[in-house]
């Protein structure tokens, strides 16, 4: 870089050297104040041109102190404004911090979305709007703020297109107070797009179905267990669910986590309850997984034994994590029913937590129960009752929050069977006490039932999302349709404080059976089965912390399903694993259980990801360069300021000379090569400005220097000067054209810069020499001069020069050529007009005439400002003839005058003969002759012409006189510049005809007799 940084200098002290040479003055070397070499004079130095640079390739030039918000590059040599960044395009954001991404591992993540947390700043908005991100190349990111507290701190996922092994660097802009909230959900996440069909889990007999599917997720691998039996499920005969005495078992499957390599494979499964026994129905499995094992709970009755069918126990297995069961046991063998379980793991207690629908207290008084259990499968404690109020209390469903606390969600109503349903909520600890009062979630009506709660804990956000649907229990609560309606949701933080109240997530009268899951770190994951446009499928929808619905509903079949319903979903991996029961096998008319694997198409919360937040970084648009003072020795004048810049769109530097004290201004907006003598000051500072819209691109300083005339002058300057055209470019020593003046002064010991030129042109006053605008002669006249002479600070040139002499003529001559008119008669013409130089010029020279180009007059002239001129021919009738007049002055000027005439036969008429329309006229005839008569016949007028009108004339008057009755009938040619013509309308008769010419004051000049006696026929 400094190689290339000397090269530049290198053309830049050349073009100044250039600059200067012709003018006999020299340029310092880079970064030293020293004159070249002039000759001495009296054993003195003579006048020198000194410059004073800077390159900055150190800051000793630099002023620190009055200098502010640059960058000074000492390897390139450059001063720039500092805080300058590419990203940084908009100007309405008043602050940046940088933000540094680690990746210690080896993969390369694509479309990964980081999570951010920044306290508050007081430069921001309250409620953190007006963030953005971009790349350093200033591409903007999406982001999502996803936990805000106003004035406090925000999260938010910024997603990065692009993080290789080591660092990644991106912008937080902020500062801008009234830029609109651009957080956007949907902008950072998205599915990935399926990449296989749905698969299906359960492998069964034709006349088999699996039912009740359950997810979750363990050692990199999901456990799906579901209930397997002989059909048909929904027959009420001969007895009320009947299905229940049709031997049933629980089965599972492991997957990996992205829905592919079951274990056990070849269309095997996990006997989860005792295979081969006919004697147990097992139904509505529900999975927990901890410790590494699975715990896997059901209900189970007699199926030989039609009446008991309803009298079901709680049973439990216990599954290693590659899918082997350990232990199976019982859980609850109370008297009557047990329903409906579910289970949960707790990682700070190490405990599993099981709790169900409880009837040993009858039918009509169903209460709600748990029991503890180790990690290792064994109770801790007998069961305890948990919701236990009059009436039914059923369906829980219970979750932890990883704290030792456990959430229960369950439905109450008056009848198990008819509702109305309310739904509750207890917070219990790992120990089995209550934390806390009654939890009311949801309250049904007469009509509103509030049915099949679900709920889960996302540890990040700390909070609770219990979902249910809603059902029309006025149609037929016994009917399925009767459990048809809106998804709700409602959001607690870990305490059981509700954050956010009952609110629809999925608004229609179809919607059944929601699950949630936490996923995307502080979210939760919903789904529920329902039916769109007659197609009963499974749905989805990301829902945010504090229960914004972040995504539109997703379709989580491929399409190809059939009467889907009783889904259940888990999360892993960063995926989620949604199944649920499928009719679309036809081999079958009994439900499959269907997975299929969905994850985000971001990546995120990788170990290997770390960030780290940069200090505040301040928008600066303006920026001040300020030189140490500069005072050459035996300073004279300053001279000249040069500078070598570059400017990106929007960006200026203001180029200023101050005092030295940096106070005042002595020269502003100094330009490039701007001449600074009028500067008086001995010493000064250079100070630049520079200025830019955006922090995009800064203004750039190369290079910068002021150059002073030192020394002594002692001799006076000497002008010579130029005319151009430099000879004279007429005739006789004549300028045709304006002369322009020029002058080159020479002084051994000024500055050109500082000598003036002076000038007076034919003694019109003195004048300032400026060679952008020279001075130019243009008086018409034999005898211009001009006087010049130059002055330096001290000196004047003298004597003064003069140039005189020079003759000038800018101006052709002009003809007036007065006779022939247009039209003439037959016989002699005369040709005659003047030539003249209506200013002073050099005088006619020479006229020459020629008729129908043959010279007929050439005269030559002794320079007199007017000259008469004159020649005669004979026309003849008919004739056409071209008169060619030019005039030349003595300087070489030429003008040209040509004028056609013609001598008619048409539209004059002679005694004796007859004009027959346009036709040759005939005769003489004799006795027209004897008569003094003509005759003439034509169609509607008779043209007649008067030729070899006076010169003086505007207007003639014809007057044609009937004979007999002596009545006069009159025409006008008001327009003689074409001749003189007339139309003559007249009725038959003999006529008279003579013409009148008038001048311009309507004086009569002459008469013309035309036509002496005609006989005038117009048909």
């Amino acid at each position: 870089m400094g190689e290339k940084k000397t090269k530049i200098h290198l053309c830049i002290l050349l073009i100044l050297l250039m600059f200067l040479a012709p003018l006999g003055q020299g340029l310092l070397e880079t970064n030293e104040i020293h004159q070249a070499p002039f000759p001495t004079l009296g054993g003195q130095r003579s006048g020198s041109i000194e410059v004073w640079q800077d390159e900055f390739l150190n800051t000793s030039k630099i002023d620190q102190t009055l200098s502010n918000h640059i960058t000074v590059d000492t390897t390139l040599g450059t001063v720039s404004i500092e805080n300058t960044y590419p990203a940084w395009t908009d100007p309405t954001f008043n602050r940046m911090r940088s933000i540094v991404i680690y990746n210690n591992g080896q993969e390369t993540f694509t479309d990964y979305d980081i999570t951010l947390t920044f306290p508050y700043d007081a430069d921001m908005q309250s409620d953190f709007d007006d963030i953005r991100f971009t790349t350093t190349a200033g591409t903007p990111l999406s982001y999502f703020k996803y936990n805000r507290v106003n004035g406090i701190s925000c999260d938010v996922y910024v997603k990065i297109p692009t993080i290789p092994p080591g660092q990644t660097t991106v912008y937080m802009f902020y500062g801008n107070p009234s830029a609109p909230d651009q957080s956007s959900f949907s902008s950072v996440f998205s599915w990935q797009d399926r990449s296989h069909p749905d698969t299906m889990v359960s492998f069964k007999s034709a006349t088999e179905g699996a039912w009740d599917p359950d997810v979750i997720f363990g050692t990199n691998r999901f456990l799906v267990t579901w209930e397997e039996r002989l059909g048909p499920e929904d027959i009420d005969l001969p007895l009320p669910n009947y299905e229940r005495t049709i031997p049933c078992v629980i089965h599972g499957r492991t997957y990996d986590k992205n829905g592919l390599n079951p274990s056990p494979s070849n269309n095997t499964d996990i006997d989860v309850s005792i295979p081969g026994d006919p004697t147990y129905h097992a139904e509505n499995p529900c999975n927990a997984f901890g410790a590494g094992n699975y715990f896997v709970v059901w209900e189970e009755n007699p199926a030989d034994q039609p009446l008991q069918r309803y009298e079901s126990d709680i049973k439990g297995a216990l599954l290693d994590a590659s899918g082997t069961v350990q232990m199976r046991f019982s859980i609850c063998t109370a008297s009557y029913g047990q329903n409906d379980p579910q289970v949960v793991y707790d990682s700070q207690s190490n405990r599993f937590f099981v709790v169900w629908a409880d009837a040993r207290n009858g039918y009509d008084d169903y209460d709600i129960r748990g029991r503890l259990y180790n990690s290792q499968g064994y109770p801790i404690g007998t069961d305890f009752p948990i919701a236990y109020e009059a009436n039914y209390q059923g369906d829980p469903w219970v979750s932890s929050d990883n704290q030792g606390h456990f959430f229960i969600v369950f439905e109450d109503g008056i009848n198990a069977a008819l509702g109305p349903f309310n739904l509750y909520a207890y917070r219990y600890d790992s120990n089995g006490n209550r934390i806390g009062s009654r939890l009311t979630v949801a309250t049904g009506s007469d009509t509103l039932d509030n049915i099949f709660p679900a709920v889960s804990y996302n540890p990040q956000s700390e909070r609770y999302c219990v979902t249910w649907n809603d059902g029309d229990i006025s149609v037929d609560p016994t009917s399925r349709d009767s459990y048809n309606g809106n998804i709700w949701g409602k959001i607690y933080n870990k305490t059981g404080v509700v954050l956010k109240n009952n609110y629809i997530i999925e608004q229609g009268t179809s919607f059944i059976r929601s699950v949630s899951v936490p996923y995307f770190d502080t979210m939760f994951f919903i789904t529920y089965d329902g039916t769109i446009v007659g197609n009963q499928d499974i749905y989805g929808r990301l829902i945010a912390a504090n229960g914004t619905v972040m995504t539109s509903r997703q379709e989580l079949s491929d399409g190809s399903s059939q009467n889907v319903d009783w889904n259940d979903i888990a999360v892993g991996a960063g995926r989620v694993f949604a199944t649920w029961e499928d009719e679309r096998d036809v081999v079958s008319q009994y439900a499959d259980v269907f997975q299929y694997v969905w994850r985000s198409a971001q990546t995120i919360g990788s170990l290997n990801i770390t960030s780290s937040i940069g200090s505040e970084i301040e928008l600066i648009l303006e920026a001040q360069l300020m030189s140490i003072p500069i005072q050459p020795e035996m300073f004279r004048e300053w001279r000249e300021f040069f500078y070598v810049d570059t400017l990106p769109p929007g960006c200026l530097i203001l180029f200023d000379i101050m005092d030295q004290n940096a106070t005042t201004i002595l020269e502003a907006d100094v330009q490039y090569g701007q001449n600074i003598s009028d500067i008086n000051a001995s010493a000064v500072r250079l100070r630049g400005t520079f200025i830019r819209t955006s922090a995009q691109n800064s203004p750039i300083l190369d290079v910068w220097n002021i150059s002073a005339f030192v020394g002594k002058d002692i001799y006076p300057p000497m002008t010579e000067i130029t005319l151009n055209p430099l000879q004279p470019d007429g005739l006789n020593d004549w300028y045709i054209s304006a002369v322009v003046v020029s002058f080159q002064v020479t002084d051994v010991d000024s500055d050109p810069v500082n000598i003036t030129t002076y000038y007076d042109i034919n003694g019109f006053g003195i004048e300032v020499y400026d060679p952008l605008n020279p001075p130019v002669i243009s008086s018409e006249r034999p005898n211009n001069y001009i006087d010049y002479w130059s002055n330096d600070t001290i000196n004047e040139e003298f004597p003064h020069h003069r140039v005189e002499g020079i003759k000038i003529d800018l101006t052709a001559p002009v003809i007036t050529l007065y006779k022939p008119s247009a039209l003439i008669p037959k016989g002699r013409v005369l040709i005659n007009g003047t030539a003249t130089e209506y200013t002073s010029g050099s005088g006619i020279e020479r006229v020459t005439i020629k008729l129908n180009e043959e010279e007929i007059y050439d005269t030559t002239f002794n320079g007199e400002p007017r000259v008469w001129f004159e020649w005669n021919f004979t026309a003849d009738l008919g004739e056409t003839y071209d008169i060619f007049v030019e005039v030349w002055d003595k300087a070489g000027h030429s003008i040209q005058e040509r004028k056609t005439v013609q001598c008619p036969d048409y539209g004059l008429y002679d005694t004796g003969y007859i004009y027959w329309f346009n036709n040759p006229k005939i005769g003489p005839v004799n006795l027209l002759v004897t008569l003094g008569l003509s005759i003439a016949v034509n169609q509607d007028s008779l043209y007649v012409v008067l030729p070899g009108v006076s010169t003086e004339a505007t207007s003639v008057q014809f007057v044609a006189t009937q004979t007999f009755l002596k009545k006069n009938l009159t025409f006008w040619d008001r327009n003689l510049s074409d001749g003189c013509s007339a139309e003559f309308l007249v009725p038959f008769g003999i006529y008279k005809i003579k013409a009148y010419s008038y001048d311009a004051m309507n004086t009569q000049l002459e008469e013309y007799t035309i036509i002496t006696k005609m006989l005038i026929l117009t048909l």
